[in-house]
């Protein structure tokens, strides 16, 4: 810790909007969204200035975080929905004096989900699959050569599912995340 840490402040500011309409006969709703925060005071974990040292201090300069979002949910056939979803983020951060992207958070992300409920809603199986854009890797050139890391993370696809079984006051459910077992090579 380099400093007293003061409390975050910051100001939020956004809005959405949304669309019904009919497509495939069946109601859909299509939505977009933005919403900003500029941090007055952010806690900063600097983890890209000296190799096996966080950092810790009060934001000295800007930091902010946009984050806008297309959703589009629809069902193509009765009792079964789709959720289809795109989100960009840009989130930078003043570290060490510099500007510069936030490390370890995506910069989009993708979602795409299927729901089916039987009539009585006794049962209902989701599957979703989630895309994870690239993220910003902390500065690794302070180390030797055969340590460094690339400046970005690989994008990479996590698929989670869930049947449920539904009594009057009761459900049972049972469910797998990371269903294709993705690992990270070199966490």
């Amino acid at each position: 810790f380099e400093e007293e840490i003061r409390a975050e402040e910051a100001w939020n500011y956004g809005g959405s909007l949304t669309q019904l309409f009919r497509l495939f006969g069946n109601e859909a709703s299509i939505s977009a969204e933005f919403y900003r925060t500029d941090f007055v005071n952010q806690l900063i974990v600097d983890v890209d200035s000296e190799y096996g040292v966080a950092r810790f201090y009060n934001l000295d300069g800007r930091s902010y975080a946009n984050n806008s979002q297309i959703e589009l949910k629809f069902e193509p056939i009765r009792l079964f929905e789709i959720t289809a979803a795109y989100r960009m983020t840009d989130v930078k951060t003043t570290i060490d004096g510099e500007l510069m992207r936030k490390p370890f958070v995506n910069n989009y992300k993708g979602l795409l989900s299927g729901s089916w409920a039987s009539r009585n809603n006794n049962w209902q199986v989701d599957l979703t699959g989630q895309f994870n854009g690239k993220s910003r890797i902390p500065n690794t050139e302070m180390l030797p050569a055969q340590f460094h890391m690339p400046e970005e993370s690989p994008a990479h696809v996590v698929v989670h599912g869930q049947v449920t079984r539904r009594w009057n006051n009761f459900d049972l459910y049972v469910g797998g995340e990371n269903l294709t077992n993705y690992k990270q090579k070199n966490p």
